[in-house]
């Protein structure tokens, strides 16, 4: 979908110009970043109304006094088909849940939101994304509110009391799961125990170590694990945690350390036996990673039923693999992997949900 974006400079003392722009875009717009507009630009959106617009990623400039909100009144009588909103600001959020088609909310980064706020876009908007924050002051609330979203598939919040995982726990069509842990074991814990078995995908930064493989036993039914900069994780640590996933079928290693030879390398593919692509992103491979074991990567890739795919992407190596990473039931790619990336002392989970 094209996007467009508008910066404050770009119309600056240019206000008709800025009026032709919007009059020639309003029937064919879907996709639209507002950055920092001042209130004389965004006011000239309130002429017009942009029937084919989805999209909207609206940075407030918060240098302006919006009286009650006015500048989002503006975007919700502009923009009546609006399904994706990210806001960024001062906003108290009074109108947001006036726009009903909305189905990905992206709040995480407004500062001035009231419990009401959230309140109101539970009960009246029927939302799929949510990306939100909140005081710890107003946990109890806003989870309670987040919690009667039934058709909710993606949560993204930054600190969660474990007192709240067991109604999170509870959406019946949560799929994706984003939480900064700040090292708090028990939430990861408590997680496991409630829904490890639902946990498919799971993706951490630098914090895998932190948990030891009693956390991990209920998740048997994970697929895809990634780790991004494993600090303080070691191949004997790591692979502890992965006999813990006997149906692994892609392992991604972003920034890591964790094998020090190849030799530790083919030992993972050998506990995975259902490992179907491993991929090293960013993996600095020094000479002493390639003194291994060639004979062992031979028995162990002989004993494949399906070829593994070694996707590697700026390991710095890449002549050294191919030259000695040779195998029928071997496929090499030099390409990056998409995923998504999690901020530090992150986790990213995904569940098959409770209903379909």
């Amino acid at each position: 979908m094209p996007q467009t974006c508008l910066y404050r400079e770009t119309f600056e003392g240019r206000l008709h110009a800025l009026d032709g722009f919007l009059e020639s875009m309003k029937g064919t717009m879907k996709h639209l970043t507002i950055t920092y507009l001042p209130g004389d630009q965004m006011e000239r959106f309130s002429k017009l109304v942009f029937p084919n617009m989805r999209v909207l990623d609206y940075m407030a400039d918060e240098t302006d006094d919006w009286v009650n909100d006015s500048d989002i009144k503006i975007i919700v009588d502009c923009f009546p088909h609006l399904e994706s909103l990210k806001l960024t600001g001062m906003s108290k959020g009074n109108n947001i849940y006036q726009m009903r088609n909305i189905r990905h909310l992206d709040i995480a980064q407004c500062w001035n939101l009231s419990v009401a706020c959230i309140e109101n876009v539970c009960e009246h908007l029927r939302l799929r994304v949510l990306c939100v924050q909140w005081r710890r002051s107003e946990e109890k609330a806003y989870v309670g509110a987040i919690s009667k979203l039934n058709e909710l598939e993606e949560l993204e919040v930054e600190v969660v009391q474990q007192e709240s995982i067991p109604q999170l726990m509870r959406l019946p069509k949560l799929r994706k799961l984003r939480i900064i842990t700040n090292h708090e074991c028990e939430l990861v814990r408590d997680i496991a125990v409630l829904r490890g078995k639902d946990i498919i995908s799971a993706s951490f930064n630098d914090s895998i170590w932190l948990w030891t493989t009693k956390t991990w036993m209920p998740c048997r039914n994970l697929r895809n694990l990634t780790i991004i900069n494993d600090e303080g994780c070691s191949w004997v640590k790591f692979r502890r945690v992965i006999l813990c996933f006997p149906l692994l079928e892609q392992v991604h290693l972003e920034n890591s350390r964790i094998f020090d030879t190849a030799d530790e390398l083919w030992d993972l593919v050998s506990i995975c036996p259902h490992l179907k692509r491993l991929a090293m992103s960013h993996c600095i491979l020094y000479n002493v990673f390639f003194k291994f074991d060639a004979a062992r990567m031979g028995a162990v890739l002989d004993k494949r039923t399906q070829p593994l795919l070694l996707q590697c992407f700026k390991t710095s190596a890449d002549d050294l693999v191919l030259q000695l990473f040779k195998h029928p039931k071997l496929k090499i790619f030099f390409e990056a992997l998409e995923y998504s990336p999690v901020a530090p002392e992150a986790i990213e989970l995904e569940f098959l949900p409770l209903e379909a």
